[in-house]
This record gives C-alpha cells, sequence and structure tokens, in this order.
C-alpha cells in the first residue's frame, strides 16, 4: 500500500510540475524518498498537504528549492533532509554562507524550519517522527482556530496573515501560493462569504482584500513566534 501511495504522489507532483522542478522531481532523492517511508508515513499522514522539492523566491529573488513543504493549519513547515557530504565534507565557504542565506530567506518568509540528517532518518526514524509528531501537535493548539479548513483554505489565509492590515490582490495570492486565477477568485470569494476576508472595490469585481480584523482579535492570531 505505501509503495503504490508513494507513487501515485510523485507521479501527481511530476505531472504538475515543469522546468527546473520537475528535473529535481526525476533525480534520485534516496533520502526524501526514506523520510517519507520511515519517518512520515508513520505518522498516519498520508501525503496530504506536503508538497516535494516546494520552488520559492529568496529574499534577492532567486529561486530557490525545499525538499518538502507541509501545509499546517496556519503554517508551512519547510523539511529538509541533510546529506552529510553535501551539507558538510564537500561545502566549501561560498557554499555554506549560500545555505545560510537560504535558511536566512526560508525565516523571513515565515516558514517553520525542520531539518533531519540521512543518517538520523536511516537509524533513528523513531525520533525523527516523535519530533515531528509533537511539533505538529504544538502548533495545532496554537491555531485550534483553523480546523475545518481546507488544505488550500488555509493557504490563503496564511498569506493574509503575513499582509497584516495591508491590501493586496489575486494576482499577488496567485503568485505567492501558485494556484490559478479560477481557483484563486472561488477561494477569496468564500473566505469573504465566512467572514475571514474583507473584500474592496468600487465595482461589481472585488480589487482588494485584506485580512478581517475581527478574526484577528478574536483568534489572538500571531505570524512570528508567541506559540
Amino acid at each position: 500500500m505505501l509503495a503504490k501511495e508513494l507513487a501515485a504522489f510523485m507521479e501527481q507532483h511530476k505531472r504538475r510540475a515543469v522546468g527546473e522542478r520537475l528535473r529535481m522531481l526525476k533525480k534520485e532523492r534516496r533520502g526524501e524518498t526514506l523520510f517519507l517511508q520511515k519517518v512520515w508515513w508513520p505518522l498516519g499522514m498520508k501525503f496530504d498537504g506536503i508538497v516535494p522539492e516546494y520552488e520559492f523566491r529568496d529574499f534577492y529573488g532567486r529561486v530557490r528549492f525545499i525538499d518538502f513543504v507541509f501545509y499546517w493549519h496556519c503554517f508551512r513547515i519547510a523539511i529538509e533532509i541533510d546529506g552529510f557530504d553535501t551539507h558538510v565534507t564537500k561545502m566549501d565557504r561560498e557554499m555554506f554562507a549560500d545555505s545560510l542565506e537560504r535558511q536566512n530567506s526560508l525565516s523571513y518568509n515565515d516558514f517553520i524550519i525542520v531539518r533531519f540528517s540521512y543518517d538520523q532518518i536511516l537509524h533513528h526514524p523513531n525520533k525523527c517522527a516523535e519530533f515531528l509528531k509533537a511539533l505538529l501537535k504544538k502548533l495545532e493548539n496554537g491555531a485550534a482556530w483553523m480546523r475545518g479548513l481546507s488544505v488550500r483554505e488555509r493557504a490563503v489565509i496564511q498569506f493574509a496573515l503575513k499582509q497584516g492590515e495591508n491590501r493586496f490582490m489575486v494576482r499577488d495570492v496567485m503568485s505567492a501560493i501558485g494556484f490559478g486565477e479560477k481557483t484563486t477568485r472561488a477561494l477569496l470569494k468564500k473566505l469573504m462569504a465566512e467572514g475571514w476576508l474583507i473584500g474592496e472595490g468600487k465595482s461589481v469585481r472585488i480589487r482588494f482584500y485584506r485580512l478581517n480584523p475581527e478574526i484577528w482579535n478574536k483568534n489572538q492570531i500571531h505570524t512570528g513566534g508567541g506559540l
């Protein structure tokens, strides 16, 4: 069952991917596959909400990739599998500085960063799973008000949270999250109807959106720390 679902999961993402992300997904992913088999699957999470080779832009606008990103309520968890050779023995000063820039960019973009070594996954998968389980539980307790929203709805709300009191447009959500225009408009319309968002515009079509401050205050939302 695991092998079948894992193959279907990877094939689904390969069909959707293009360019460099597709090339990354086609590479041998020994550590990442081991993580899914020995750590992620035993948690009972299956593969809903987890994205392999997640593409993002760093602080300087460069395209980067994360081994996995998992959407959990109003949080995005970046999961990295680090090999000893790649990240220690074969790393020079320039590569070391670049890795720090990359991680700092993840922090800047409000990712929660989790890193496991290949050896940890190979020899101590239960400890890795135990840590992830505890982290997910902690985050769940901090975002109990998000229960009932779909993964896509949570992604939009998370984007809105990051904007604070600033307005945003449909294209901003599309660019940040990667949804198509039709899907994005449908999500925004639904979240407005449920009171999560407020729309602004002078015509029938709403141009700007922002988080409903009543939701913000009621749920005491924090975009950084405070868990």
